[in-house]
């Protein structure tokens, strides 16, 4: 129960020591630096207009940080390198420079970010020996420009009721107004970078989370895994990338991206179940592999250039279950080029082709019940191998014009 005022810092700690119902005030510095402690208490204190931040944490420093009042500090309520493991519960924060507690630098072995204080995130990393677990409910805002580099597992599984949330440092939505600044400053899509995960990162995870305000792209998965389920990416830029990867993305909504909503090249996923709205570009997928699950029961809904388009050698993917409404084009967009692997064209879709050939020795199946619309009268179907067309007398399959809203919709 003491009262501690002035001085460079206010406690400057390498032991491990018991710090409870202080106040800890007017330091010119930090108001308390932990450095490589193992298990201090940190309980029931204010840290009150200290010249940096209230509490400062770095190197193996694991304490408990538990209803703690930070307010009025000149820099952030807290700082801390990612190498520290706090356990943090039931603090305040208000009227500090930044509500929050900034983290920067490399994860050492499995670390939990407990649900308290908003985090800032400044770059981190976290190697193939690290392990990086969110708990649900926890939210991590990104300072402008900032990329996460993840080459052991990121473990974000949120709920319902407590998502996992990784947005701007200028969203207030999320966390209140953590950089205290009313509404002077405005989240925008690609405020923040990226999160890179990378090939020793296969084991990473997200459920029940939400993404927003990232960059082009904002979760960037190379030559690894994800899975991606019961989700929300909303107004970033391209929000979800798979490169020679493979993943699971599964009940996930894809909102308002300003570029992309999910974009893949060379990978092998399984995407059912998802929505994309009002994104600039819903889906692309180029150059799936064989590993690739059919592309089934997607909503795509008012994206402003496309819903969904494809390659010619990613065509035997997509499936016929996936609904099209008020998009720019409503259907899926077959790329110009040449077709060199068996496909078939799945009943109950909608395609438009601009200019497509069927390669010697390939075979094209149309399906029973399938709408084929040529985009222009340059537009033209090639066929060098097997085109073989299955409608019936209840279920015919048309050729027809881009223009044509009489089978299909409408599609342009």
């Amino acid at each position: 129960h003491l009262v501690i005022n002035s001085g460079k810092w206010g406690i400057d700690a390498s032991v491990a020591p018991r710090i409870l119902n202080n106040t800890i005030a007017h330091s010119s510095g930090y108001g308390l630096y932990l450095n490589n402690q193992s298990h201090p208490q940190v309980e029931g204190n204010t840290f009150l207009q200290n010249g940096i931040s209230g509490l400062y944490l770095t190197g193996s420093s694991a304490p408990t940080v538990r209803n703690n009042t930070f307010t009025r500090n000149k820099a952030y309520a807290v700082e801390m390198t990612a190498e520290s493991k706090p356990q943090f519960s039931g603090n305040n924060a208000f009227d500090n420079t930044y509500n929050g507690v900034k983290v920067s630098g490399t994860v050492a072995s499995a670390t939990t970010w407990d649900a308290d204080l908003v985090y800032v995130a400044h770059a981190v990393t976290i190697p193939s020996d690290g392990c990086l677990t969110l708990s649900p409910g926890a939210i991590v805002k990104f300072y402008s420009g900032i990329n996460w580099t993840v080459n052991g597992p990121l473990i974000a599984e949120g709920t319902v009721s407590a998502p996992i949330i990784f947005t701007s440092l200028r969203d207030d939505e999320y966390g209140g107004d953590t950089n205290n600044n009313g509404d002077a400053s405005l989240p925008t899509a690609g405020y923040w970078g990226t999160i890179t995960i990378g090939s020793t990162a296969s084991a990473s995870r997200f459920q029940h989370v939400v993404v927003r305000y990232g960059g082009d792209p904002t979760i960037k998965v190379y030559q690894s895994a994800l899975s991606v389920a019961s989700s929300v990416l909303e107004v970033n830029k391209r929000a979800l990338q798979f490169d020679q990867s493979t993943g699971v993305v599964t009940g996930t909504q894809f909102l308002s991206n300003t570029e992309y909503g999910l974009y893949e090249t060379g990978s092998g996923l399984i995407v059912n179940d998802n929505e994309f709205r009002w994104n600039k570009r819903g889906f692309y997928v180029r150059t799936a592999t064989a590993a690739h699950a059919l592309i089934l029961e997607n909503v795509f809904e008012s994206n402003t250039e496309y819903a969904l388009y494809t390659d010619p050698a990613s065509l035997p993917y997509i499936g016929g279950t996936n609904t099209f409404v008020n998009n720019g084009t409503n259907a899926v967009w077959v790329e110009n080029g040449t077709l060199s692997k068996n496909a078939s064209l799945h009943s109950g879709a909608v395609y438009r082709i601009d200019s497509l050939s069927v390669g010697a020795g390939t075979t094209m199946t149309v399906e029973a019940n399938t709408v084929i619309k040529f985009a222009s009268t340059s537009s033209n179907l090639t066929v060098y191998g097997t085109l073989q067309v299955s409608g019936t007398v209840t279920d015919t399959v048309y050729f027809t014009s881009l223009k044509d809203d009489s089978v299909g919709g409408d599609t342009n």
